[in-house]
């Protein structure tokens, strides 16, 4: 199986959440200090995401940054937002044009202000767009698959690097809720199990901001492996997709 399809799978499951009746963690539920730290490491990403993207200007780097001007506008604060959405609108991906984003990019290091309108992005963003940061980096992404699962095999990771990756998550699956697919709502058996790993899911994020803030390693694996095996369960249910 490609690691393109393992994220698109992955994708399409956290996209069916919005259809649910299970409860699902959200970045809404992210505690304020995890948000904060998210933030400030979504920023430093985001911009290097644009030096590359003004050296290179390729789709995968360029998709990632939207996808993180995305994030920022879940939990960063006012000032924040209202300068991702002027990064988010800056890169133009359907006229390959980037200039915009990367030079509002700079603004971020210290955002003046302004107010931002979630509806103002509503239907502007896509699926492999949102999932871009999952992929490798030499595809654009920021490694988060592997990370996770390297993270795993070692058995260990940096309590800030596990708070991060759990607020992304839960921002992430916030956009792909309202990007589902057909084959999400086929029948009753397979909302079932949607609902099954959509709720793993989205309470893995969650749980891996609040373990890491306790610094509880073995809880912190825990919660690591509950967030990868949300994705492999779906892959094996859903491998048609």
């Amino acid at each position: 199986m490609t690691l393109r399809f393992r994220l698109f799978t992955c994708a399409t499951l956290v996209a069916a959440l919005g259809f649910l009746s299970a409860p699902v963690a959200t970045s809404a539920d992210v505690p304020p200090d995890a948000a904060k730290a998210a933030t400030a490491a979504d920023v430093a990403a985001l911009q290097k995401k644009l030096e590359e993207l003004g050296a290179t200007p390729k789709p995968g780097i360029a998709r990632t940054a939207r996808a993180l001007s995305l994030t920022l506008l879940v939990y960063g604060d006012d000032a924040t937002k209202a300068q991702a959405a002027k990064v988010y609108a800056g890169i133009k991906m359907k006229e390959k044009d980037f200039k915009a984003g990367i030079e509002a990019g700079k603004g971020l290091t210290s955002p003046k202000g302004g107010k931002f309108d979630p509806k103002a992005i509503e239907g502007t963003y896509e699926l492999h767009e949102i999932m871009q940061p999952f992929a490798l980096a030499r595809s654009g992404g920021l490694n988060i698959e592997k990370d996770l699962r390297d993270a795993i095999k070692a058995g260990k990771i940096d309590s800030k690097d596990a708070i991060v990756m759990g607020a992304r998550t839960a921002a992430l699956a916030d956009y792909t809720a309202k990007l589902p697919t057909d084959k999400a709502m086929t029948n009753a058996g397979m909302k079932t199990k949607w609902e099954r790993w959509a709720k793993d899911m989205g309470a893995a994020g969650k749980e891996l901001c609040d373990t890491a803030a306790k610094n509880d390693a073995k809880a912190v694996l825990a919660a690591m492996k509950k967030l990868d095996a949300s994705c492999s369960n779906c892959h094996n249910d859903f491998r048609n997709e």
